[in-house]
């Protein structure tokens, strides 16, 4: 399925996208693992059938990973890339790459909305997934950054946000 066909199969109404921090402080990873499992299940339980990730590093691996564990017992639901650029992990570490290498082998479907990067590309890429989206999950702790950003665009577009951090900096 090419990039048009792809949009054309995304109905924003049953569709999530996510969005965090690139940096998960260790003692949240486990219980945003289990935040994460329930707001997959609330959200399948409200309609919707398709997730959005970025696949930065930090958040969006994690969300990534959580969508596929879900979609174990939950096949109908699709996990989407949407990447920024061809290239987003070219100069990652190599653990970072072989996580994001491994998921977007087992998604769906993924977007790659320019061939490489350029600066813009991954604000670009947040109000892509909120333009294509109805309900925000995000892990923000901090008001500041590119999180932040699309927090603010995704509840000033209409969109329901969940916040799975368990507090705001």
């Amino acid at each position: 399925m090419d990039r048009i066909e792809m949009e054309q199969a995304l109905d924003p109404e049953r569709t999530l996208c996510f969005t965090g921090h690139r940096t998960l402080p260790e003692e949240d990873r486990e219980p945003l693992a289990h935040r994460l499992d329930q707001a997959l299940a609330e959200a399948w339980d409200h309609g919707y059938r398709q997730a959005l990730c970025g696949g930065a590093i930090g958040f969006d691996l994690a969300a990534g990973e959580a969508t596929i564990q879900f979609r174990e017992t939950h096949p109908a639901f699709q996990l989407v890339m949407a990447l920024p650029c061809g290239n987003q992990a070219e100069k990652w570490p190599r653990r970072e790459r072989e996580r994001y290498d491994a998921l977007r082998a087992r998604a769906d479907a993924e977007i790659i909305l320019a061939p490489t990067y350029y600066d813009g590309c991954m604000l670009n890429r947040n109000r892509y997934m909120v333009d294509h989206a109805s309900l925000c999950i995000c892990y923000l702790w901090a008001m500041k950054g590119g999180t932040w950003f699309t927090v603010r665009y995704a509840a000033q577009s209409g969109l329901k946000v969940v916040n799975l951090a368990r507090s705001l900096a």
